[in-house]
């Protein structure tokens, strides 16, 4: 069964809160079908080779604040995308 992340999103005030204006900076927002979220650094990472080095930690954080919020036996399937 497929858990929908647009309910969750739009039905339980403290998720919104928490995930919405979380000091860890992230914007969530529903995608194409109602089981997907994409999750996003509210600020881009720079151009600098430094920057490199924050992508996987800041993935991590942002999985792990999903993680918190999902059902019991919900798992988040991460998919990435790379511009062609």
């Amino acid at each position: 069964m497929l858990w929908s992340i647009v309910s969750t999103l739009y039905h339980i005030p403290s998720l919104k809160v928490r995930l919405f204006f979380s000091p860890s900076r992230f914007i969530w927002s529903p995608e194409y079908a109602e089981y997907q979220i994409e999750g996003l650094p509210a600020i881009p990472f720079g151009q600098l080779l430094y920057a490199f080095s924050t992508v996987q930690p800041n993935m991590r954080k942002r999985r792990q604040q999903l993680m918190e919020f999902l059902p019991e036996n919900a798992f988040a399937l991460t998919l990435t995308v790379f511009p062609r």
